[in-house]
Protein backbone atom coordinates (compact mmCIF):
# COMPACT_ATOMS: atom_id res chain seq x y z
CA UNK A 1 0.00 0.00 0.00
CA UNK A 2 1.36 3.40 -0.95
CA UNK A 3 0.18 6.64 0.60
CA UNK A 4 0.63 10.28 -0.29
CA UNK A 5 -0.06 12.22 2.90
CA UNK A 6 -0.01 15.93 3.59
CA UNK A 7 -1.55 19.10 2.20
CA UNK A 8 -0.80 22.32 0.37
CA UNK A 9 2.10 20.95 -1.66
CA UNK A 10 3.82 19.56 1.45
CA UNK A 11 3.39 15.84 0.72
CA UNK A 12 5.11 12.75 2.02
CA UNK A 13 5.09 9.62 -0.14
CA UNK A 14 5.35 6.48 1.94
CA UNK A 15 4.76 2.75 1.64
CA UNK A 16 3.08 0.48 4.15
CA UNK A 17 3.91 -3.21 3.75
CA UNK A 18 1.33 -5.39 5.52
CA UNK A 19 2.60 -8.22 7.72
CA UNK A 20 -0.03 -10.90 7.06
CA UNK A 21 1.61 -13.62 9.16
CA UNK A 22 -1.11 -15.15 11.29
CA UNK A 23 -0.59 -16.60 14.74
CA UNK A 24 -3.37 -18.96 15.80
CA UNK A 25 -3.23 -18.03 19.50
CA UNK A 26 -3.76 -14.25 19.10
CA UNK A 27 -5.29 -11.66 16.83
CA UNK A 28 -2.80 -9.11 15.52
CA UNK A 29 -3.44 -5.41 14.95
CA UNK A 30 -1.25 -2.72 13.42
CA UNK A 31 -1.96 0.99 12.97
CA UNK A 32 -0.47 3.08 10.16
CA UNK A 33 -0.32 6.78 11.15
CA UNK A 34 -1.29 8.63 7.96
CA UNK A 35 -2.16 11.79 9.91
CA UNK A 36 -0.11 14.95 9.34
CA UNK A 37 -2.07 16.83 12.03
CA UNK A 38 -0.74 14.49 14.73
CA UNK A 39 2.99 13.86 14.40
CA UNK A 40 2.99 11.21 17.15
CA UNK A 41 0.00 9.15 18.31
CA UNK A 42 -0.82 6.44 20.82
CA UNK A 43 -3.08 3.46 20.06
CA UNK A 44 -5.67 2.23 22.56
CA UNK A 45 -7.56 -1.06 22.24
CA UNK A 46 -10.32 -1.31 24.84
CA UNK A 47 -13.13 -3.76 25.52
CA UNK A 48 -16.28 -2.94 23.54
CA UNK A 49 -18.24 -0.12 25.18
CA UNK A 50 -15.32 1.08 27.34
CA UNK A 51 -14.48 4.78 27.29
CA UNK A 52 -10.94 6.11 27.15
CA UNK A 53 -10.01 7.42 30.62
CA UNK A 54 -6.88 8.59 32.43
CA UNK A 55 -6.42 5.00 33.63
CA UNK A 56 -6.46 3.53 30.09
CA UNK A 57 -3.12 2.18 28.92
CA UNK A 58 -1.97 2.49 25.30
CA UNK A 59 -1.13 -0.69 23.40
CA UNK A 60 1.35 1.16 21.14
CA UNK A 61 2.93 4.55 21.82
CA UNK A 62 4.63 7.28 19.85
CA UNK A 63 3.63 6.13 16.36
CA UNK A 64 5.29 8.64 14.04
CA UNK A 65 3.36 10.16 11.14
CA UNK A 66 4.02 8.15 7.98
CA UNK A 67 4.94 4.95 9.85
CA UNK A 68 3.20 1.85 11.23
CA UNK A 69 3.02 0.75 14.83
CA UNK A 70 4.51 -2.48 15.98
CA UNK A 71 2.15 -5.46 15.89
CA UNK A 72 -0.27 -5.46 18.82
CA UNK A 73 -1.35 -8.90 20.02
CA UNK A 74 -4.95 -9.25 21.20
CA UNK A 75 -5.16 -12.42 23.29
CA UNK A 76 -8.94 -12.88 23.35
CA UNK A 77 -11.34 -13.06 20.42
CA UNK A 78 -14.16 -10.55 20.68
CA UNK A 79 -15.28 -6.99 20.12
CA UNK A 80 -13.10 -4.00 20.90
CA UNK A 81 -13.13 -0.23 20.55
CA UNK A 82 -9.99 1.31 19.06
CA UNK A 83 -8.98 4.89 19.82
CA UNK A 84 -6.12 7.11 18.70
CA UNK A 85 -4.85 9.97 20.86
CA UNK A 86 -1.92 12.38 20.62
CA UNK A 87 1.27 10.97 22.16
CA UNK A 88 1.10 11.03 25.96
CA UNK A 89 -2.47 12.36 26.06
CA UNK A 90 -5.91 10.82 26.58
CA UNK A 91 -7.74 13.22 24.24
CA UNK A 92 -9.37 11.13 21.51
CA UNK A 93 -8.67 12.38 17.96
CA UNK A 94 -10.02 9.23 16.26
CA UNK A 95 -12.42 6.55 17.41
CA UNK A 96 -14.07 4.61 18.62
CA UNK A 97 -13.45 2.25 15.72
CA UNK A 98 -15.39 -1.02 16.11
CA UNK A 99 -13.06 -4.00 15.85
CA UNK A 100 -14.27 -7.60 15.89
CA UNK A 101 -11.50 -10.19 15.89
CA UNK A 102 -11.05 -13.94 16.04
CA UNK A 103 -7.84 -15.61 17.09
CA UNK A 104 -5.58 -15.84 14.04
CA UNK A 105 -6.88 -12.60 12.49
CA UNK A 106 -4.43 -9.99 11.21
CA UNK A 107 -5.94 -6.50 10.95
CA UNK A 108 -4.30 -3.39 9.55
CA UNK A 109 -5.89 0.00 10.19
CA UNK A 110 -4.86 3.56 9.41
CA UNK A 111 -5.65 6.94 10.93
CA UNK A 112 -6.30 9.72 8.40
CA UNK A 113 -6.88 13.46 8.78
CA UNK A 114 -10.30 14.95 8.10
CA UNK A 115 -11.31 18.50 7.11
CA UNK A 116 -11.39 19.32 10.85
CA UNK A 117 -7.74 19.46 12.05
CA UNK A 118 -8.85 18.32 15.53
CA UNK A 119 -10.55 15.15 14.29
CA UNK A 120 -9.14 12.13 12.47
CA UNK A 121 -10.76 8.93 11.22
CA UNK A 122 -9.76 5.27 11.46
CA UNK A 123 -10.14 3.02 8.42
CA UNK A 124 -9.41 -0.67 8.00
CA UNK A 125 -6.89 -1.38 5.24
CA UNK A 126 -7.86 -4.26 2.98
CA UNK A 127 -5.07 -6.23 1.35
CA UNK A 128 -5.87 -8.48 -1.59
Amino acid sequence: NSFLIGADGNYLATTFIPDRRSVETVARLRLFNASRNEELVDLYVLEDGTELTDESLPRAIGILSGTPSSLVDIIEAGSYDVFVAPFGERTVVAGPFDLDVALGDVVDIAVFDTADPNVSTITQLVTP
